[in-house]
C-alpha cells in the first residue's frame, strides 16, 4: 500500500506507452534503411509526424493476449521472416536500452537478408532474466515451437537478454537445436548455426549467472549497510510517506550522487484509518475481507483497490508498531516448475531496526490483532482447531452444532430459504443419526425470542440481583482461610530450591543433572500453584457493595441493544450469552416433519461484566469480583424450534406504534401488511402471547416484489410530485383506486413511515390537500360541538369519513380540546 494514487496496474514485463512509441520510432527508421519497399508496402502512409498508436496497440494486444499474430506481411523475394526480443532488467534501468538493443538486432537481422515484422517484434521491461515466466520471452519460444509458416531465425542483442541462468539457457538452445531454428547474438558474436556454439552457449550462461550472483550480493551488501544507517529501502506502506532532509538553514540536503536524502515520516490522516482498520479487525471482529469493502465504499485513499490480501499483509506489518525488519523473506525458484517462491529465512538472518518515532499502533491493540489472527488461522485447520469458522468470522449470528456428533452444522440452501445442516449425518459417518436439515430462520427467531423474552422480564433482573448478592453475602461469612500454613510451605519450598541450585557448583561435569533439574523445576511449579493459592484466600474476604437492581436493570438494557447489531458483533455478544448451540432433531409428528429441539446453557454474567467495564458501571467491581470467583447464573435450557407467523414477528413493533397513538391504517402502511395483520399483532400482544423478536432485521428481511403498490411506486410519485396530480387522477390514468395510489404513495419511503409510525405522526400525504380551508374549518367545529359520528360530519362536509379520523389526530396533536 501508498500514499500515492496509481493509475490501473499495467502487466508486469509490458514496456509503457512513451517506451513503445519510442521502440516503434526506432524500428520504422532502421528499417526503412534497409528494407525501404518493404516498408511502403507494409506502412503506406507512416512518416515521422504520423500517429503511431496503432503499433503500440497491436503490441500491447499480443502481449497481453499471449498469443503471437499469424496475419504476417511477408517479406520481398530476398528476404526472409526473423523475431526480435528485447529486455532490461530494472526499473531503474534505461527504458532506452530497449531502443538501442532493437537498432543492434534489426542491423544484424538485414546482415543476414531476415525481415523482421513490427508482429514479430518482442521485449520486456523492468524483468529479471532469471526467471522465464516474462510475457515476451514466453511469445519469442512459442514462434520457435510453432511448424507452418514459421520464423526461421530469432535475434537478440546477447545471450543475457534471453535468459541470465544457466539451466534455462541451455534448454533454450536445446529447443532451437530440436526445432530447427538458428538463434543469433548481435553483440556477443554467437550464431547456433556455428560449430562451436553449444560450447559458447555453456560459457555465456555460466557467466551471465555468475554476474547475477555477483549483483545480488554487492546489492544486498549495499542495503544492508544502509539498514544499518537507518535509511529507508522502500517506498513507505501506506500511513506514511518520504519527505526531504532539510538542514539548519532549511535547505534540502542531497547526497553525493545529487539525490535529496530523504527520510520517513507519519502522513496523520493515513494513520488514523490504520488505528480503524486494526480496531475494526482486532476489537469489532470484522474480516479482513469486510474492512476491504469498506475503504473501497468509502474510497480510502482516493481508490477502490483495497483487496482482502492488503487488509490482512497490513494488519502484520510490524512498521506499524515502530520496529523494522528486513531480510526476513527471500525468494526462491523452483527448479522443475520455474515458479517463484517466498520463503522465511531464518531469525538470525533477519535484520531489525526499533523505529519508535513512526509508531502508529500501541502495543495492546497489535497484540489484540495478532491474537485473533493466530486463533483464526487455527479455526481454517481442522486438524488443529479448537474453533469453528463461523466462531471465528461470523456468517451467522448463532454457533450451531449436530447434537448427535457434536460437529459444526454447515450452512445451505433449500427449496427457498437458507438452511443449517450435518454434513457428516448427512453421510451416516459415525453413525450420526442427524441427516436433515432446519431453516435457519426458524432457528435463529426460536432462540432470539427466548433470549429477549427473559432480558424483558423484570423477574429475571430481580433473580439476578439477588442471587448476585446472596452469594456476595455467602463469601463475606465464610471462615477466613489459614494463610499461614500456606506462606509457611512456600518459604520451606523455595529455601529446598535456593539449596539445590546452591549445590549445583559441587558436582562434577559427567554427573547427570537431569533428575536435580527436573526436581528443581517441580518445586518451583509448587511454588507458583501455592502463591497463586494465597492471592486468591486473601482476597475471598474483600469487602464489595452489593448490586442494587436499578444498576443490573440498566446493563441488561444495554445487553438487549447489543443484539441488534450486525452479523458479527451480534455473535461475539450471543456467543457469550448461550455459547455453542446443539441443534436435535426430535420424534416424527408427519411424514416428512420433525420436531427440532436448540439446546444451550444461557449465562448473562460475562457479558454484563464487559458491559460494566466499558459504561464503568458503579457495579463494574461487583461483577468483577463475582466474575474472577467464576460464580453464574448458568442454567441448561431445552428449546423447540419454531416458526413465526408474521403477525407474531410484528406484535411489539405493532404494539409499541399503537401505544403511540398511531392508527391502524398508519400500522399496515408503514410496514407493508394489511390490517388484518395488524389486529391479529395487537390480539396477540394483549393476551399475552408476545413475541421479542429484533423486528427492524426481520422487516427489512421480508420481500414487498409482489405487493401491487410497491410495483407501481415509482410512477405513482412521478405523477403526484413531479407532474402534479391528486389521487384520483392518477387512479384514473392508471386504471387504479384512489384508495390504492393514497396507500402507494404513503408506502414509498417505509424507513421514514416507520419512523413516524413510531412516534403517532400521521404519515404524509399528497402535496395537494383533497378539501378545502372551508371544509376543514367545518370538520373542526363539528368535532368540538361533539353530536355527531364521523360518517355523519362527512356527510355534512362532502368528504370522506377517513379524512374526518385524520383531522381529530391534528387536532389532539395540536392541542386542541375535542
Amino acid at each position: 500500500m501508498n500514499g500515492t494514487k496509481t493509475a490501473k496496474t499495467r502487466q508486469r514485463g509490458l514496456p509503457d506507452r512513451s517506451s513503445l512509441q519510442s521502440l516503434a520510432e526506432t524500428y520504422l527508421d532502421v528499417q526503412q534503411q534497409h528494407w525501404p519497399k518493404e516498408i511502403a508496402r507494409i506502412y503506406p502512409e507512416v512518416s515521422r509526424d504520423s500517429d503511431l498508436g496503432s503499433m503500440i496497440e497491436l503490441f500491447e494486444r499480443t502481449y497481453i493476449s499471449g498469443e503471437p499474430s499469424k496475419e504476417i506481411a511477408g517479406p520481398s523475394e530476398r528476404g526472409m521472416l526473423g523475431v526480435a526480443y528485447c529486455r532490461y532488467s530494472d526499473a531503474n534501468s534505461n527504458p532506452r536500452s530497449l531502443d538501442q538493443q532493437l537498432k543492434n538486432v534489426l542491423e544484424r537481422a538485414a546482415k543476414e537478408a531476415f525481415f523482421i515484422p513490427w508482429q514479430y517484434v518482442f521485449a520486456d521491461a523492468a524483468i529479471s532474466g532469471t526467471t522465464d515466466q516474462r510475457g515476451g520471452y514466453q511469445l519469442m519460444k512459442s514462434l520457435i515451437m510453432r511448424d507452418a509458416d514459421a520464423p526461421k531465425c530469432f535475434f537478440i542483442d546477447e545471450l543475457g537478454r534471453a535468459s541470465r541462468d544457466h539451466i534455462e539457457s541451455l534448454s533454450l538452445g536445446r529447443l532451437i537445436e530440436q526445432c530447427g531454428k538458428r538463434l543469433i547474438g548481435a553483440t556477443d558474436g554467437f550464431d547456433s548455426e556455428n560449430p562451436t556454439s553449444k560450447i559458447m552457449l555453456t560459457i555465456f550462461s555460466m557467466l551471465h549467472e555468475l554476474f547475477v550472483d555477483q549483483l545480488r550480493e554487492k546489492v544486498g551488501r549495499g542495503m544492508d549497510d544502509a539498514f544499518r544507517q537507518g535509511k529507508p529501502l522502500y517506498k513507505p506502506s501506506y500511513g506514511y510517506a518520504l519527505e526531504p532532509i532539510l538542514d539548519d538553514d532549511g535547505a534540502t540536503i542531497v547526497s553525493q550522487d545529487g539525490k535529496p536524502v530523504q527520510q520517513v515520516v507519519i502522513v496523520p490522516a493515513e494513520a488514523e484509518q490504520v488505528r480503524r482498520m486494526f480496531k475494526l479487525y482486532a476489537d469489532n471482529g470484522w474480516s479482513p475481507r469486510r474492512i476491504a469493502q469498506l475503504f473501497n465504499e468509502e474510497q480510502i485513499d482516493d481508490r477502490q483497490a483495497w483487496s482482502n490480501t492488503l487488509i490482512r499483509n497490513a494488519l502484520q506489518r510490524e512498521m506499524y508498531r515502530g520496529r523494522e525488519i528486513w531480510n526476513r523473506t527471500a525468494k526462491k525458484m523452483d527448479p522443475l516448475t520455474k515458479a517463484i517462491k517466498t520463503v522465511n529465512r531464518p531469525e538470525d538472518e533477519w535484520r531489525i531496526r526499533e523505529m519508535p518515532h513512526l509508531r502508529i499502533i500501541d502495543d495492546e491493540l497489535w497484540q489484540r490483532a495478532q491474537d485473533r489472527m493466530k486463533k483464526l488461522s487455527v479455526a481454517y485447520n481442522p486438524a488443529n482447531s479448537s474453533i469453528t469458522r463461523n466462531e471465528g468470522h461470523a456468517k451467522r449470528i448463532f454457533n450451531y452444532f449436530c447434537y448427535s456428533c457434536g460437529n459444526p452444522m454447515w450452512s445451505g440452501r433449500g427449496s427457498s430459504r437458507p438452511v443449517v445442516c450435518c454434513s457428516r449425518g448427512r453421510d451416516g459417518i459415525d453413525g450420526c443419526k442427524m441427516d436433515g436439515s432446519k431453516t435457519l430462520s426458524h432457528i435463529d427467531q426460536s432462540l432470539l425470542n427466548f433470549i429477549l423474552g427473559k432480558l424483558a422480564d423484570g423477574q429475571f433482573v430481580t433473580d439476578l440481583v439477588n442471587a448476585a448478592n446472596k452469594h456476595l453475602t455467602d463469601l463475606s461469612r465464610a471462615p477466613l482461610p489459614n494463610t499461614e500454613v500456606i506462606t509457611q510451605t512456600i518459604e520451606s519450598k523455595s529455601k529446598s530450591i535456593d539449596r539445590i541450585v546452591g549445590s549445583l557448583e559441587a558436582f562434577d561435569e559427567e554427573d547427570d543433572l537431569v533428575p536435580v533439574l527436573q526436581k528443581v523445576a517441580k518445586l518451583r511449579k509448587e511454588v507458583s500453584e501455592l502463591k497463586t493459592l494465597l492471592t486468591a484466600a486473601e482476597q475471598s474476604h474483600t469487602r464489595v457493595a452489593p448490586i442494587r437492581p436499578d444498576q443490573a436493570a440498566e446493563l441488561v438494557a444495554d445487553l438487549s441493544e447489543l443484539l441488534y447489531r450486525d452479523t458479527e458483533a451480534s455473535n461475539r455478544v450471543l456467543s457469550e450469552l448461550v455459547g455453542r448451540v446443539r441443534i436435535e432433531r426430535g420424534e416424527q409428528i408427519s411424514q416428512r416433519r420433525f420436531k427440532w429441539y436448540a439446546h444451550f446453557s444461557f449465562n448473562a454474567v460475562p457479558v454484563l461484566v464487559e458491559i460494566a467495564r466499558q459504561k464503568s458501571c458503579p457495579s463494574t467491581d461487583m461483577w468483577e469480583f463475582l466474575s474472577d470467583r467464576s460464580w453464574t447464573t448458568e442454567f441448561p435450557t431445552n428449546l423447540e424450534i419454531r416458526s413465526f407467523t408474521t403477525a407474531e414477528i410484528l406484535s411489539k413493533t405493532v404494539a409499541d406504534m399503537y401505544s403511540a397513538g398511531s392508527s391502524r391504517n398508519n400500522i399496515a402502511i408503514s410496514l407493508a401488511i394489511d390490517s388484518r395483520t395488524v389486529d391479529a399483532a395487537l390480539r396477540l400482544w394483549g393476551d399475552g402471547e408476545r413475541c421479542y423478536l429484533p423486528n427492524q432485521r426481520l422487516i427489512e428481511s421480508r420481500r414487498f416484489e409482489s405487493i401491487e403498490s410497491v410495483k407501481l411506486q415509482q410512477e405513482v410519485r412521478r405523477l403526484v410530485d413531479e407532474v402534479g396530480l391528486e389521487f384520483e387522477e392518477v387512479g384514473e390514468k392508471l386504471g387504479k383506486s384512489s384508495a390504492l395510489v393514497s396507500r402507494t404513495y404513503k408506502q414509498a419511503d417505509p424507513t421514514k413511515n416507520r419512523l413516524l409510525a413510531m412516534d403517532g405522526t400521521i404519515l404524509r400525504k399528497s402535496p395537494k390537500r383533497r378539501i378545502s380551508q372551508e371544509q376543514i374549518n367545518l370538520i373542526r367545529w363539528h368535532v368540538r360541538e361533539g353530536e355527531m359520528s364521523n360518517r355523519k360530519i362527512a356527510q355534512e362536509v362532502g368528504c370522506d369519513h377517513h379524512t374526518v379520523a385524520d383531522e381529530k389526530q391534528r387536532m389532539a396533536r395540536e392541542g386542541i380540546d375535542i
